[in-house]
């Protein structure tokens, strides 16, 4: 698995860490639908999401997911609907093709990161699913360890684009 991604930041222990922690362990969880993988990079207290819906007008803006339990139960039902679509090993190359984190700004023990999707996923019936969003993390280092707080997700990319889909 380690070569199929390609951390950017080698030499950088923080960026290192946030990219493995939102790219490789994220995808590596999603697809088995094993949250007990990325459990542990949350704020157990005061995650919050915003669910962009699509529009780069911060008023149709949606706070999406108020607790992490909230965030868990949908991104498993994510993860199964996708899985019952796609086999793993497509479903993980589709989503490393798909996903950039370069964009990493750190400022003392806060970090924003900005995570793009640029792909699509083709099902075993020949559907194809688009992943063309991007979505901004807002991170915590606490004892050494980064965690995500929160999150603005599905974000047009590129902004000012009238809709994403979802």
């Amino acid at each position: 698995l380690m070569s199929l991604y390609n951390n950017p930041f080698p030499s950088d222990p923080d960026r290192r860490q946030l990219w493995d922690m939102l790219v490789e362990q994220d995808i590596e969880a999603f697809i088995t639908s094993d949250w007990g993988r990325v459990q542990d990079d949350f704020l157990k207290i005061g995650f919050t999401a915003i669910d962009a819906q699509g529009s780069d007008n911060p008023d149709t803006w949606k706070v999406s997911f108020q607790t992490l339990a909230q965030y868990q139960a949908s991104w498993l039902d994510q993860s199964r609907q996708m899985r019952s679509k796609v086999g793993t090993e497509p479903l993980r190359q589709a989503l490393i093709a798909a996903t950039t984190l370069r964009d990493i700004e750190i400022e003392g023990n806060s970090a924003l990161l900005h995570k793009k999707f640029d792909g699509q996923i083709v099902t075993n019936s020949g559907e194809v699913i688009p992943l063309h969003w991007q979505t901004l993390y807002q991170c915590i280092k606490l004892n050494e360890k980064w965690k995500i707080g929160g999150f603005v997700g599905y974000l047009p990319l590129p902004m000012g684009s009238s809709h994403v889909q979802k």
